[in-house]
């Protein structure tokens, strides 16, 4: 359990990372975000996540896994799941352990 919540930690660790670094990017972009998540923001190193995507915020979205982390373009954070919000937002969806979700919104 201890593991876990080690490797839980890193992983809001990198989703707050991921939120800091598309923040920076859109400040010094006149707002526009990355259209390549991996190669806008020079290829960073993840801890655990094995996939890191960008994804336009719909109804239904498939839930990451604990391998996998996205940024929701135009969505928001609603407790652990992710909700529409405005063209401009972003929420940083991501998969913990045993089986779950968190998210951080901008």
């Amino acid at each position: 359990a201890l593991q876990r919540s080690n490797r839980n930690t890193q992983r809001k660790n990198d989703a707050t990372r991921l939120s800091g670094l598309v923040a920076e990017f859109a400040s010094n972009n006149n707002g526009t975000l990355p259209a390549n998540v991996v190669a806008a923001l020079n290829t960073p190193t993840w801890s655990y996540f094995t996939t890191v995507s960008r994804v336009a915020y719909a109804s239904g979205l498939a839930a990451p896994n604990s391998d996998t982390m996205q940024l929701i373009i135009g969505g928001t954070c609603s407790g652990s799941a992710v909700a529409q919000g405005t063209a401009r937002q972003t929420a940083v969806w991501y998969g913990i352990e045993p089986s779950g979700q968190q998210c951080i919104a901008q």
